[in-house]
């Protein structure tokens, strides 16, 4: 009986395990339909530019890109779904401020970390929200707005969407830049706290274009800046918070995509470069506009670069605002 001697048994072994590696390394990607998973309910913005990028992406890659909406705590169920996905680039997510951002600091335990559980692609929008005043607060700039936060501190109101909303915690570093205190009312959704604001019941708000722009166009409010660091593509008439006095100033709730951690770097590439090709497209660039969204086009190197910083400013806002969610 022949034996194969211990070294050549090892090495057959070495080479079965690297033609295993190699096979598994050459699987076709994308190898089905890919699954986007939106954190949000269908309707919204969020639901808006997850849909656009799936139905691009489709067509680039010739795979079907099914967009999952699954609601839930905020959007951390979705997230930490896709944080335990398989890593091949067939589980997607649609990444925002709020959930990636926002809600480690948010909530007292969320079962993912933003940097070490997923690999970024692309950020696909930037969505500033507005800072919008009702006339009869009769300031007409963010120069006015704070002089009379200063002069009547704690007493004029300001709106939002709700505790550890991206409007509450824009709010929070308005005040913290511009060393005013205003007094934060909180509602159960955006549309309730727009009702009240054009019924004078609060004085001011940030939010999202779509929502109150059509107000200010009819004179029921008035809009004063954008919370981008740069003027807003959409609104270019409108300075941003930052030209107006508030230097280095920026809360832009933004949206991107996301594959689970340790997606081959490959996989990563290729999707990226699909969405960049896909969003530098006018006709993309104009439906995102009417969703008062901007396209952005980056390298994954950018948007981990995004992350970090934003990881570093919103954070401290939540902290300081003292809101917390559990």
């Amino acid at each position: 009986m022949n034996r194969v001697p211990a070294l050549t048994r090892r090495a057959l072994l070495a080479f079965a395990a690297a033609l295993a590696t190699s096979a598994h390394a050459q699987t076709p990607f994308p190898n089905g339909p890919i699954k986007l998973i939106v954190p949000f309910p269908a309707g919204g913005t969020a639901d808006f530019v997850a849909r656009l990028a799936g139905e691009r992406l489709s067509a680039r890659l010739n795979v079907p890109v099914i967009v999952d909406n699954r609601v839930g705590v905020n959007g951390n169920i979705a997230t930490e779904a896709v944080a335990r996905a398989p890593a091949d680039g067939q589980t997607l997510l649609l990444g925002s401020t709020a959930n990636l951002v926002i809600n480690p600091s948010l909530y007292k335990k969320v079962n993912f970390d933003t940097l070490k559980d997923f690999a970024p692609i692309a950020m696909l929008a930037a969505a500033p929200n507005v800072l919008v005043v009702h006339p009869q607060l009769k300031v007409g700039s963010v120069a006015e707005l704070v002089a009379a936060a200063k002069a009547r501190p704690g007493t004029i109101r300001f709106a939002s969407g709700g505790n550890g909303s991206t409007g509450h915690l824009a709010g929070e570093m308005f005040q913290q830049a511009t060393g005013t205190q205003m007094l934060h009312v909180p509602y159960r959704g955006g549309p309730q706290a727009v009702t009240d604001l054009i019924g004078g019941q609060v004085d001011l708000l940030f939010f999202t274009v779509p929502t109150v722009m059509p107000h200010v166009h009819s004179g029921k409010l008035k809009a004063l800046a954008v919370t981008s660091p740069k003027r807003s593509a959409v609104l270019p008439e409108l300075p941003t918070i930052a030209e107006a006095g508030v230097k280095g100033f920026d809360a832009t709730p933004w949206f991107g995509l996301l594959a689970p951690a340790a997606t081959p770097r490959p996989v990563i590439d290729r999707l990226a470069q699909e969405i960049a090709r896909a969003w530098n497209d006018e006709g993309v660039k104009q439906k995102l506009a009417l969703q008062g969204a901007e396209a952005w086009i980056t390298t994954p190197e950018q948007f981990t670069t995004q992350l970090k910083a934003d990881l570093a400013r919103w954070p401290e806002a939540v902290k300081r605002s003292g809101a917390t969610i559990d």
